[in-house]
């Protein structure tokens, strides 16, 4: 799933008003949970244009997080720990796009592939996913 719908879910989260910590676990456990929705695969990339459909993630990702920021400069600090604790599990393939290097093969990788639920038009369901998002946010 692109992180800009992991980082959209990461500020719903953190506007919730139950405990921190339950936040904190919620944040991280729902990287997995948004991946096991049909979403889109970029299988068919190869690195090349898989690294620049990544980085446009992470600017738009970003740009999402600092308009959030923004217009809502109660909890900052909150709002940055759970959208980085929701967008971990992929961050963790930087080392192995740069630098061709597993850390975490085990852990991270093998499960994180089991759960993903890819398919050529599942921009379509993140689409979806995205505007249900926006709207519970704003």
């Amino acid at each position: 799933m692109f992180n800009i719908v992991h980082t959209l879910f990461a500020i719903f989260l953190s506007q919730l008003h139950i405990n921190i910590w339950f936040i904190f676990i919620l944040a991280f456990l729902s990287h997995w949970v948004l991946d096991i929705i049909p979403h889109y695969s970029a299988k068919e990339f190869n690195r090349k244009k898989f690294i620049k459909l990544a980085v446009i993630d992470g600017i738009l990702s970003l740009i999402l997080l600092f308009t959030y920021l923004s217009q809502n400069s109660d909890n900052i600090i909150l709002v940055l720990c759970v959208v980085f604790l929701a967008t971990l599990p992929d961050l963790f393939k930087i080392p192995e796009l740069f630098f061709n290097k597993k850390y975490f093969k085990k852990l991270f990788f093998d499960f994180h592939s089991r759960i993903q639920n890819e398919f050529s038009f599942g921009w379509i369901m993140e689409i979806i996913v995205f505007i249900i998002l926006l709207y519970l946010v704003f």
